[in-house]
């Protein structure tokens, strides 16, 4: 009998010491009986500057940093030099139609960073051109997780 209580106690040891369950950039999360709680998250956190021009792009923002990533807005695309030059980042992120001018002030910035334009319909091969894993604008937050993992791992290998 105190065999099968001590079998027990650690059972219930084991699963309340137990944490989330993660696999390919998502987190389940047990709450009650039956009931799960998906969250994702960055399994190669970085450090990512954002172009946001509206109340859509910073609400993604902060679901990217929801997700682990250091997440950095500029309200325009002639402002991504000046935070080149003050911080490093392994990515920049902006709508595919700012990127020549993303493009222009990361030159002018002079540092080595990736850039990764998010594509609207009809742009997508445009886009995949300058980044091969460019996600588009309608895709969802696990496309995105997983386009900004390839970078940084190919960014840091």
């Amino acid at each position: 009998m105190q065999k099968v209580i001590a079998i027990f106690g650690c059972l219930a040891l084991m699963l309340i010491c137990s944490g989330p369950v993660s696999a390919c950039g998502e987190s389940l999360f047990r709450v009650g009986k039956g009931v799960m709680y998906r969250e994702y998250t960055a399994p190669l956190p970085g450090k990512i500057l954002i172009v946001a021009s509206g109340e859509n792009d910073i609400a993604f923002a902060q679901l990217l940093a929801r997700a682990g990533h250091e997440i950095t807005v500029v309200p325009s695309p002639e402002e991504v030099s000046d935070r080149l030059v003050s911080e490093r980042f392994d990515i920049v992120m902006s709508h595919y139609h700012d990127h020549s001018v993303v493009n222009q002030q990361v030159e002018l910035a002079g540092v080595a960073v990736v850039q990764l334009p998010v594509a609207s319909p009809g742009e997508a091969e445009l886009a995949r051109e300058i980044n091969p894993y460019a996600p588009m604008v309608d895709d969802g937050i696990k496309r995105f997780l997983k386009s900004i993992h390839r970078n940084l791992k190919l960014a840091r290998a």
